[in-house]
């Protein structure tokens, strides 16, 4: 089993143009499984892949490859290049350190498109839209994206309490994300 970041192609309308991994699903005879991140454009894939297909997979530059093995420490030459792919997705990452593995990662980073997803399904948009970024800060969002935000963290059993009009966003998913818990995807504790 390997997990992959990935872009979401198709346009969920209808069956045959339903959301899916961009190169994964294209894999013949590959079991796959993803979670979205919302109505973001990227999901998060674990697949039971040949060594061939993951060496095809890691060759497009819009895929973000995890270790298989995710109990290994993330490395000093890698940190930075992680924080920023993941950022680019709209993924806080600002808290990842050397002294965590790609499973403390996975886990967070699972737990955030959880968030997102429910978000999406209680809202029906995605939360990224124009100027929001994970820089924003709640006072910057308007009323109604507020509101929305606190209504998904509340559905997913979460308090708001605590958050003020300055905090960023990549603050507040963080810590919505670090009070979900934890769950098996594709064979793996996360």
């Amino acid at each position: 089993m390997r997990f992959y970041l990935v872009p979401k192609t198709g346009d969920g309308l209808t069956r045959l143009t339903a959301f899916r991994p961009k190169y994964i699903a294209d894999l013949e005879g590959v079991d796959w499984a993803a979670r979205d991140y919302g109505l973001e454009d990227v999901l998060l894939v674990g697949a039971a892949v040949t060594p061939a297909q993951h060496t095809l997979l890691v060759g497009n530059l819009d895929l973000i490859a995890i270790p298989q093995d995710l109990d290994q420490p993330i490395g000093l030459t890698v940190l930075t290049t992680l924080q920023a792919k993941l950022e680019g997705l709209h993924i806080p990452a600002e808290w990842l350190t050397v002294s965590q593995t790609y499973r403390d990662a996975m886990r967070v980073v699972a737990k955030l498109f959880g968030l997102m997803g429910r978000f999406h399904a209680r809202e029906g948009r995605v939360f990224f839209q124009t100027g929001i970024t994970l820089d924003t800060r709640m006072n910057q969002l308007s009323q109604a994206q507020r509101t929305a935000l606190e209504a998904t963290a509340v559905d997913l059993g979460l308090t708001v309490t605590g958050i003020t009009p300055t905090t960023p966003v990549r603050q507040v998913l963080k810590r919505f994300a670090d009070g979900l818990p934890g769950f098996v995807f594709q064979g793996e504790v996360l």
